[in-house]
């Protein structure tokens, strides 16, 4: 009866459990609170070579890339910076919260979980560098299309540089679609039947997702949906 009463008293209650995990879910945020500082900062002190390249990159003929307002440049520097700081410190955080999780988590949602990440990168870096891909030959295009009416491309940059990214992200995260089913699919929450009588719906979609970002021509909308239709068939076929 003293032994038991003993360890009773020596047994960790409930609060102290749970400020454990605090603790840890401190670190967690204080560690990624501290790495988006460190790279905003180093994303802010490098973006004009960014910006610099960006240029480059995409230095269309006929096109003249222009600053509208004296401060837009810092306006579009911190842009950069918070765009680099998210991208290093969200992965991050993501291993992390993993990291914390793993006791808890099954061998079949670990093998899952070490089979979804490289692929979900890779499949969202091809996403993004077909959007620069597509976008910088669509706009030569409308470049093109501007001079034979005579009016001369003058585009702003922050603008400019704006819908690149944001397109080119946007079809880094649409090309994250096809895995995230599959994972449906392993789980049997999806079904191979539900995805080919749903394929109207999908392409529709996509279609329609695709048609709001720029530029908004039809040949850049063909380029920009067309490999996530087939993205969706060869998730259908290994479904």
């Amino acid at each position: 009866m003293q032994e038991e009463t003993i360890e009773e008293i020596h047994k960790p209650s409930i609060l102290q459990e749970y400020y454990v995990y605090l603790e840890d879910m401190r670190v967690l945020l204080y560690q990624s609170t501290i790495l988006f500082i460190i790279t905003f900062i180093v994303g802010f002190i490098f973006s004009g070579k960014i910006i610099q390249l960006f240029l480059t990159l995409f230095d269309i003929k006929s096109v003249s890339v222009v600053v509208t307002s004296p401060f837009q440049f810092l306006d579009l520097a911190t842009d950069i910076s918070l765009f680099i700081a998210l991208f290093i410190s969200i992965p991050f955080t993501i291993i992390r919260i993993y990291m914390f999780l793993r006791p808890a988590i099954s061998k079949s949602e670990l093998r899952s979980f070490f089979f979804a990440i490289p692929i979900s990168f890779i499949l969202f870096i091809f996403g993004t560098l077909y959007g620069f891909t597509s976008l910088y030959y669509g706009l030569q295009i409308i470049a093109q299309v501007n001079v034979s009416f005579g009016l001369q491309n003058l585009w702003d940059v922050g603008t400019f540089i704006a819908q690149l990214s944001t397109t080119a992200v946007i079809l880094g995260g649409l090309f994250q679609f096809p895995l995230f089913i599959f994972l449906l699919s392993k789980l049997g929450i999806v079904t191979r039947k539900m995805l080919v009588h749903r394929r109207k719906i999908a392409y529709s979609t996509i279609i329609i997702v695709v048609a709001l970002l720029p530029p908004t021509d039809g040949l850049s909308l063909i380029i920009m949906s067309l490999p996530l239709i087939i993205l969706y068939e060869l998730m259908i076929l290994f479904s």
